[in-house]
Formats: C-alpha cells, sequence, structure tokens
C-alpha cells in the first residue's frame, strides 16, 4: 500500500534509459536519494512507493507493464533530457499519465500543485518541454550554462551542495503535493474514489439513517470507513414499516461493535405506520435498547433551542445534558472532516486488548548522517522484508536542534540502529549519549542499541561504543559496499525484543 492508500503507486519515474548508462547510473542513484529524501519527511521507511522500470521479468508485456504501473501512479515525474525528448516512449508515458490524470475526479491539479513534474537533466529550454507539463519552471537538476542547450546531471559527487540544495527542493515540494493529495483524498466525496473499497474484514460499524441535509456527510464517512476496511452496515430502512424496521436494527445490533448516529436540527423521514416518529431517532433509541456503544454526532454550532419540531427538541436536549440512565453512548459536537477518525479511535478503544505486547510488530530507528543514508535504505529494505517497521529521522541535524523529533522517533521504537559510514567516531558516539538521555529521562522503552559499520572500512579493533552500563552491540559491514544479510541475522531473530542486541 502506498502513502496515497487509493493508489498502488505514490511516485512514477519515467526517464531514457541512456541517462542510466555508465559507471555512475545517475537514475538509480537519484531514485534511491529521493526515496531516502521522502522517507526522512514522512518518518518512516517503506511508507512512499516510488516505481521505475528497473527489473521487468522476461514474461512481462512492457506496453502492459509500464501501463498498468501509470495507471496506479499518483505523481508522475518526468526526468527530461535530449534522451527523454528523443523517446517516443518516454513521450507516451507521459501523455499516458496526462490522459488518465485529466480524467479523474482529482484532475492534473491538486490546489496549485501539478502531479506532473519536469526534472531538467539538462537546460533544456521551455520551448521544447512537451505540452503535457505544467507551465512552471520545472526542477533543474544539471550543471552547465543554463542559457545553451548543453550540460551534465549535476553529479552528487563533484557538486555535493548543489545537487543537495536541487534534492531538497524536489523532496519538499513532492512531500507537500503527496500531502495535500492525501487531505484531498481524505474529504473527498464517494465518486471521487479511484478504487473499489478497502477489503472489509475489520469490525463492523451501523451508520444510522439521517435527514437529507446530512446524507453527504454520511456518505464521506462511510467511505472513509470502508477504505480503512471496516464493515458498514447502513442499508437501513428499509424495511420502512415500524415492526419490520425495529426487526432489521435488532438483527443489525448483533453483528455491530458500535453504532454512529449523525443528528442535525431536522429529525428526518417520519417512519411508516408510527406518525410522529422518524427513522434517525428511533434509530438512537432502538440500538440502546440493544446495550450496543453508541457515538452520537451533531454540528459544533446547532442551537438545539433553536429546533422547531419540539418533541425533537426534547429529545436532542436529552441526549446531550438529561440523566442517560445506565446507557453507554458518546454525545460529540463536531465538524463532519474530524468525525471518520473519532469512530475510529472508539473502534480502537472498543477491540480487545492483546494479551501481550510481544506479538507486536517491532520497529527499529535508522539514524543515520546523509552521507551513509544509501546505506541505511538497504537495511530497512531488510528490516522490512522481516516484518522490523525501521524509521528514520528527518534530517542529518545534531539531535539538540531537533530534540522533540528525535524523542518522538524514540518513543516509537524498542531499539536504535546508528549507521557508522563516512562520518566522524565522535558524531556516533554524541548520538548514542543524546538518545540514552532521552530514553532516561523521558523513560523510553528502548530496550538495545546498535552500531552498524559501512564502508570506507574502519580498522580494528573498533573503539567500544558502550555507555557505561548499556551494551551497545556492533556489526562490522565495512569491509564490502554490499549489506551483508548474515550479519543482521542475530537482530532479526531477537526481533529487538527482551534480548539485548
Amino acid at each position: 500500500m502506498a502513502f496515497l492508500e487509493p493508489f498502488e503507486h505514490d511516485v512514477f519515474i519515467s526517464y531514457s534509459h541512456v541517462d542510466n548508462l555508465g559507471d555512475d547510473a545517475w537514475v538509480e542513484r537519484f531514485h534511491e536519494q529521493l526515496e531516502i529524501a521522502l522517507a526522512r519527511r514522512i518518518g518512516r521507511m517503506g511508507v512512499a512507493k516510488l516505481w521505475r522500470d528497473q527489473r521487468l521479468e522476461g514474461n512481462q508485456l512492457f506496453d502492459e507493464t509500464i501501463r498498468n504501473a501509470i495507471e496506479g501512479a499518483a505523481v508522475f515525474i518526468g526526468l527530461t533530457s535530449n534522451g527523454y525528448l528523443e523517446s517516443d516512449y518516454c513521450r507516451q508515458e507521459l501523455k499516458w499519465f496526462h490522459d488518465k490524470a485529466a480524467s479523474e475526479p482529482f484532475g492534473l491539479q491538486i490546489g496549485d500543485r501539478s502531479r506532473v513534474y519536469n526534472v531538467l537533466l539538462t537546460p533544456v529550454p521551455p520551448a521544447r518541454w512537451p505540452g503535457e507539463y505544467p507551465k512552471v519552471s520545472g526542477y533543474p537538476f544539471y550543471a552547465g550554462d543554463q542559457d545553451e542547450d548543453l550540460g551534465e546531471p549535476t553529479d552528487p559527487s563533484l557538486d555535493k551542495q548543489r545537487y543537495k540544495d536541487q534534492l531538497t527542493a524536489l523532496a519538499n515540494s513532492l512531500y507537500k503535493t503527496l500531502v495535500a493529495f492525501k487531505e484531498s483524498l481524505e474529504h473527498a466525496e464517494p465518486a471521487a474514489s479511484t478504487t473499489a473499497p478497502a477489503p472489509q474484514d475489520g469490525p463492523t460499524v451501523f451508520i444510522g439513517d439521517v435527514a437529507d441535509s446530512m446524507t453527504s456527510a454520511r456518505r464521506r464517512i462511510i467511505v472513509e470507513l470502508q477504505r480503512k476496511g471496516v464493515v458498514v452496515e447502513s442499508a437501513v430502512p428499509p424495511p420502512y414499516s415500524a415492526a419490520e424496521h425495529a426487526k432489521r436494527i435488532e438483527a443489525v445490533s448483533g453483528k455491530a461493535v458500535l453504532s454512529v448516529h449523525l443528528l442535525d436540527q431536522f429529525a428526518g423521514r417520519e417512519i411508516d405506520g408510527d406518525p410522529g416518529a422518524s427513522y434517525p431517532q428511533k434509530q438512537v433509541e432502538l440500538m440502546r435498547g440493544q446495550g450496543r456503544p453508541q457515538l452520537i454526532w451533531v454540528p459544533k454550532a446547532l442551537d438545539v433551542e433553536t429546533v422547531e419540531d419540539e418533541g425533537y427538541r426534547a429529545f436532542l436536549g436529552q441526549l446531550e445534558t438529561g440523566d442517560r440512565a445506565g446507557a453507554h453512548y458518546d454525545f460529540i459536537r463536531g465538524v463532519a472532516p474530524t468525525l471518520a477518525p473519532q469512530i475510529l479511535e472508539r473502534l480502537a478503544e472498543l477491540q480487545p486488548k492483546p494479551e501481550s505486547s510481544a506479538a507486536a510488530s517491532p520497529a527499529i530507528l535508522l539514524d543515520t548522517h546523509l552521507k551513509d543514508q544509501l546505506y541505511a535504505l538497504e537495511i530497512g529494505k531488510l528490516l522490512l522484508e522481516h516484518n522490523i517497521q525501521p524509521y528514520i529521522n528527518p534530517q542529518e541535524d545534531d539531535p539538540n536542534k531537533n530534540l522533540e523529533t528525535f524523542e518522538a522517533r524514540l518513543g516509537q521504537v524498542s531499539s536504535l540502529m546508528i549507521v557508522f559510514g563516512s562520518v566522524s567516531e565522535s558524531w556516533v558516539r554524541h548520538r548514542l549519549g543524546v538518545a540514552l538521555q532521552l530514553s532516561v529521562v523521558k523513560n523510553l522503552a528502548l530496550k538495545s542499541f546498535c552500531v552498524v559499520l559501512v564502508p570506507p572500512e574502519k580498522q580494528k579493533p573498533q573503539a567500544d561504543f558502550s555507555l557505561g552500563p548499556v551494551p551497545v552491540r556492533l556489526i562490522d559491514n565495512s569491509g564490502s559496499t554490499v549489506v551483508n544479510r548474515s550479519l543482521l541475522e542475530p537482530l532479526f531473530r531477537s526481533a529487538f525484543g527482551g534480548e539485548a542486541v
């Protein structure tokens, strides 16, 4: 699942293979570094999904595989160069995405942010840009004379600061676009859904009938809950007659762990055969009679005293301020966009608590300097393969400058792993010291510390990193540019549980 749940991929990277030739494999390095940059901003590895055609299997149809990846992507990045413009297939990829995005309810823009990114590997003049690109300046990743159609892609090893600034600008913009897109999806009407709801194998919730004025809000909440795997019972009525309606509510109550009722100043439709009673009000009463937990919501600005229907006005007043006489419900005043998260939070409270936290997926914080982030990416992928969630710091700054973020990350994990490559030994010791101090002062649940040595090769014997009585495991992978899986096996076996690593 991608960061944007309706999509299979967050970002599709379109490029000419001529730009990835040679020992530097520029596109490959760009892909890895952008993935790390997004992970830092999100705070977790493996959440943002980036796709490019790097390892197609022999029996895959090229057109079909690429087309499916584009159809499942939220954002498109075109790596523009002379090679890209000369490639009919690259131009076709851009057109495929442009046409599919334009046909979606979201369109080609999220607010003022385009879903198509023009990343310039050479200073191609705007007159040569494909028509599908947005009419903005694009993101330059080249070194050379900007007034000429020449130049080479920025080389991180030669143009360190320039490349870092370019990557930071792109990653910041991309992250903001994804977040804005996510917010748009969360508040979209059901028609804006690009895929079927998520498989519904979670708890069952009953969403009561509403007055016409609440129909749109109710529909949005149903879709949001279904996207989270919640089973929603909402097709009541029918039946419409009073007696059959009551039987249907009794049957539904046997499956629902929570009933949700959206009320406002209007009582709603009258029940057939029961003049003066409405379906929304009656369902609140029937579900209460079944002893089910209820969440009753009204608009924050609702003034009950202005409700015209006297009986309904008294009903609302009793719900909010009257004697509940053992009834199990929460009465909430709020705004509709915040209701779905409140429902999910209430469901979490109602779920049986696990007998032991041992079954929970372990998590680890990968702490690394930008110089060593590609090794952190490889280690993070191995951890994900073993169902260990890697978190990552948003930047390489001294933790004293961002203690709140560092503390928040440490509070989500049971272990800290520092990647020690091109940085100094004092940098590593400082990071360990700050982490230990936060762990003690804030009573964090850190159980283990580990330092993984990566190239350049370190001289042996390596200095002991133990923090007084607190042991720090040392894993030496500094003699190889490839992460050795067998060296990390002890960590996978212990799963960062009670056993010190």
